[in-house]
């Protein structure tokens, strides 16, 4: 078996499989229920084909054969790491990431679904379109791909098949960023590396090693092929044919296609990479007639931009970065001002009307910047600048600029420098990094303790940190010493370990069933169960014969197996669910809030949120009603829904804020992103870049 099955929940029940809705060489996209939201998501989940299965007891990825798990465990950390970069992007026309998880020792990350269908189903349906209707999907396609070429980044799988159509007929690129991770690695079931879209990809995707390099030709061509597509009804032919015979151009002509839309393909599908357009905006202005507006979405940034291309104007065609010059007929054509090719009088009027729109537009900044200050000066404590960021931990934050990450403190201050490819926030005085593509562990003073030799690590837990080497796990502690050696393997051939050891014990499966180890490797609970979960206030889910219950740590069962879900004790109560409804229960196993809600979370701060009847609100133990959340807030991130240091994140469906427990919205939902309150300090986003906020 290699897909998950409809109806299997992951996150602990968060989201539901309806079904399968596509598998590629190396993920599947699922359609999924957000069951608390009730709302339909896309699912995709990092599979590869050639070396990955499933065992069907449990679910959960497994590996057939020793020397591909140490390129499938690579290749899932930098699917885990492109989808945290990809989740930063903001444009219309990119799909967007709502939740990026491990489960199933694999990877997910959770997009909005998109109800109309793909392009590649459009043109099946209803064959190839107008050149009108093309090119308007095709312009838009182009601008989330300059947005993402900005940022230094490519897709390498621009097809029809990965731009989806909205219900209001608006073009959305998916599947971002899969293929920039895996070129061509391991086994080929064809003379096509893995990974690679026949009649889409260019020659350089077909090279040993790929594209290692940023390369926006590579998308161009993938772009160009596209169209072709739409245009003819038919799959453009493959690299090396393109290369022999050129773009089948009489196909196009045969469809009524103009020329010019024939020549912005053909220069787009030039088959050496070094005679193609080189940027994305060449492309946009040869095919629109006129240079693209910049890819913002922000009014600020639409000011700055207004106001920078006036000023361009009145130095004289100085300009300013990443920009082409700009006439001031070409300029004036563009905004419906009187042009000229030579009459002084009419570039007068136009430098006189530049200059008033340049100052419309300094002053219009200047408003909309100070009353966004205004806003947050009491609360901004660190200013908008990293590319990335978590919350703060132990007194540091681990935060990214220029593509590397380091530490500061709650001042600002940079502690540890950027020196990393990636790094883990801090947790029992330890963080893992990674350098060269190894991971190890760091203190606080930036100290190498265990060094940069594992392919992966995680973060500290229970005085150990779990490390991996050649796909098999072992422990190391605080000062660099092995404490269980790399033994733990993670397929259905042997021996598994589940998590990281908690209050003393680490969840392991042996012949399909699961039990716990203690630190030194020896057998404490028996394995006899389908499921566990780790220990948490003394206590650890486990399943049997398909129902869930809690057991202690000498294996005695104190609650009964009995229930369809539960959840982790947390302040001596935990969520249950039973027939469909969902209450809580304390550790004698007493019932002490009924289930009789559609759905619970668990006890933060000593209230919860639940839903019924499709109204959310936060209640007390005694099942009081706290707050009321009528309509308002929706769950993106698993910090929404828990109070942490007296604050609670809430969305109000495109921008977060902070509710007190009086339910104020103390802070007014104003983030593009934002976490909960840790050390009180709040991370948040404003556009593409991170800073922090003081509580209110």
């Amino acid at each position: 078996m290699q897909q998950l099955q409809p109806d299997t929940t992951l996150q602990s029940g968060k989201y539901r499989i309806i079904r399968t809705l596509g598998q590629g060489g190396f993920g599947i996209t699922y359609l999924a229920e957000q069951v608390m939201l009730d709302r339909k998501v896309a699912i995709k989940e990092f599979f590869m084909k050639e070396y990955c299965d499933r065992d069907e007891s449990t679910s959960r990825v497994t590996m057939g054969s020793e020397g591909s798990r140490d390129s499938v465990n690579r290749y899932r950390e930098k699917f885990l790491k492109e989808a945290r970069n990809i989740a930063k992007l903001n444009h219309p026309n990119i799909v967007k990431i709502i939740d990026v998880f491990e489960e199933n020792d694999t990877a997910y990350y959770v997009m909005e679904y998109v109800e109309g269908g793909s392009l590649a189903e459009k043109i099946k349906r209803e064959g190839y379109m107008s050149e009108p209707v093309a090119t308007r999907y095709i312009l838009q396609v182009a601008e989330a791909l300059a947005y993402v070429h900005e940022r230094r980044m490519n897709h390498l799988d621009v097809k029809p098949d990965n731009i989806m159509l909205t219900e209001t007929d608006t073009a959305v690129l998916i599947d971002f960023g899969l293929s920039k991770q895996y070129d061509v690695v391991g086994k080929q079931t064809s003379t096509t590396p893995v990974g690679i879209s026949e009649g889409y990809a260019p020659m350089e995707q077909y090279k040993q090693g790929g594209v290692g390099d940023f390369s926006p030709e590579t998308d161009i061509y993938a772009l160009g092929a596209t169209f072709f597509k739409m245009l003819t009804g038919t799959t453009p032919p493959c690299a090396s044919d393109v290369n022999e015979e050129g773009v089948p151009v009489d196909e196009l002509k045969a469809k009524g296609v103009s020329e010019k839309v024939i020549k912005v393909i053909c220069e787009a599908m030039e088959p050496r990479k070094k005679d193609r357009m080189k940027e994305m905006k060449i492309f946009l202005k040869e095919l629109s007639g006129s240079s693209p507006m910049p890819s913002q979405t922000k009014e600020k940034e639409e000011g700055a931009c207004i106001l920078a291309e006036s000023t361009e104007l009145l130095n004289d065609g100085e300009t300013m970065p990443d920009r082409e010059p700009v006439s001031a007929n070409e300029y004036g054509k563009e905004k419906g001002l009187p042009t000229s090719n030579s009459k002084k009088k009419s570039s007068t009027i136009l430098k006189k009307t530049l200059i008033v729109l340049s100052s419309l537009a300094i002053i219009g900044t200047i408003i909309f910047w100070s009353i966004s200050q205004t806003e947050e000066d009491n609360l901004l404590v660190i200013p908008y600048q990293y590319d990335g960021a978590d919350a703060f931990s132990e007194g540091l934050a681990v935060v990214e600029k220029e593509g590397k990450w380091g530490f500061i403190d709650k001042k600002g201050n940079v502690i540890i420098p950027f020196l990393y490819e990636f790094a883990n926030s801090f947790s029992e005085g330890m963080a893992a990094v990674q350098k060269e593509g190894r991971w190890g562990y760091i203190d606080k003073k930036g100290n190498e303790v265990v060094p940069c030799q594992y392919d992966f690590v995680s973060n500290f837990s229970d005085g150990l940190g779990k490390v991996d080497k050649n796909r098999r796990y072992g422990f190391v502690n605080n000062r660099g010493e092995v404490v269980i050696p790399c033994k733990y393997t993670h397929d259905k051939f042997g021996s598994d370990i589940r998590d990281d050891f908690h209050e003393g014990l680490l969840a392991k499966t042996n012949g399909g069933k699961y039990g716990y180890i203690d630190k030194e490797g020896k057998e404490v609970i028996p394995y006899k169960y389908e499921d566990v979960q780790a220990f948490s206030e003394g206590l650890a889910c486990v399943k049997k014969d398909g129902k869930w219950g809690f057991i202690d740590k000498t294996g005695n069962e104190v609650v009964p197996c009995q229930y369809d879900f539960v959840s982790n004790f947390s302040e001596g109560l935990a969520s249950v669910a039973k027939g469909g409804k969902a209450g809580y229960i304390n550790k004698e196993g007493t019932e002490v809030i009924p289930c009789q809600y559609d759905y619970a979370y668990a006890f933060s701060e000593g209230l919860a949120m639940v839903m019924k009847q499709g109204n959310y609100s936060f209640i007390d133990i005694n099942e009081k009603t706290v707050i009321k959340c009528v309509g308002l807030h929706q769950a993106i991130n698993d910090d929404l829904y828990k109070f942490y240091e007296n604050m609670a994140l809430v969305n109000d469906g495109s921008k977060y804020g902070y509710i007190d427990k009086t339910g104020n919205e103390v802070v007014p939902c104003q983030y593009d992103y934002a976490s909960g309150f840790s050390e009180g300090m709040a991370l948040v986003s404003k556009g593409e870049k991170w800073g922090f906020i003081k509580k209110p």
